[in-house]
């Protein structure tokens, strides 16, 4: 699977994002959930990376990572077998954390790399990788824009709030309904695969709560602020209809067109952030 995203450095080493978000079990049949799996065929070699944005690392997460086998990750985390002679668990945590990092590998003598993250740099201070090329690459602080790293992979989580999501997707709608030929539906899985350029790597669970969050905005949107243009349809996974698209219009009605549509998208994202903090309001009895 082919990343944008990773940095050129990396890329050159032949890795590609495999899942994002994703979990498989190891050889005792214990799940682990990794945020990332890359793999490189020209080196045949996986990287399995765990972020950690506190100082305490979970003594049965590290077990268990430590009990994954190549047959785990060929048979159920789905690695091609060549991209999968050699495998690093790896642990990325804050620059502040490194000291309480380092005292929870040794607890139990976990052979992990640590991988320290301070301002634009991304540096190796303890153990090493299987592959001598990574020990080189990140004994030199290696520089990574992290204002791109995650966002580029995932642009939504969890904790996204609906107003967040409505900013994102709706002028993707615009532009399926502003195309010389515009689509007469637009599904939920078309609006996450083209805000979302490595869809198809993410896990199911962490899929599903993106796709829920799409697809409250679009059912919202289609059933109040954009009704005049759209209808909801909740089979196959939902979709909007456009039922009245304003760009059929002659081309020098368009530019009026699109700036009601900015008139009513601005509004609708207005109307989900002010629901959204009468929802955090404290309740007084």
């Amino acid at each position: 699977m082919g990343d944008p995203a990773l940095p050129d450095d990396i890329k050159t080493l032949g890795y590609e994002i495999q899942w994002i978000e994703s979990e498989f079990s190891n050889q005792d049949y214990k799940t682990v959930r990794p945020e990332l799996i890359i793999a490189s065929r020209q080196l045949s070699h996986t990287l399995i990376l765990e972020f950690k944005s506190g100082a305490n690392l979970k003594p049965d997460q590290l077990h268990r990572y430590s009990r994954i086998v190549k047959k785990d990750l060929v048979e159920k985390a789905l690695i091609d077998i060549d991209m999968a002679d050699l495998f690093d668990v790896v642990i990325i945590g804050q620059g502040e954390n490194a000291e309480r990092l380092k005292i929870g590998l040794d607890e139990k003598s976990y052979s992990f790399p640590l991988l320290i993250t301070e301002a634009n740099l991304l540096k190796l201070i303890y153990n090493k990788f299987t592959n001598s090329s990574l020990n080189q690459l990140f004994l030199n602080e290696f520089k990574i824009n992290f204002d791109l790293v995650p966002s580029q992979y995932i642009p939504l989580d969890q904790d996204s709030e609906l107003d967040e999501v409505a900013e994102l997707i709706i002028p993707v709608l615009f532009k399926y309904m502003s195309t010389q030929t515009p689509a007469p539906r637009v599904s939920v899985d078309t609006i996450c695969h083209h805000i979302c350029p490595v869809w198809d790597c993410m896990g199911t669970p962490f899929r599903n709560i993106f796709k829920l969050k799409v697809k409250q905005v679009l059912e919202k949107a289609a059933n109040t602020f954009f009704k005049e243009y759209l209808n909801w349809l909740s089979v196959r996974g939902g979709s909007v209809e456009i039922k009245n698209n304003p760009f059929d219009q002659s081309p020098t009605k368009r530019t009026r067109a699109f700036q009601m549509l900015l008139g009513i998208q601005k509004n609708f994202i207005k109307n989900l952030r002010e629901e959204s903090a009468q929802l955090e309001l404290p309740f007084f009895p």
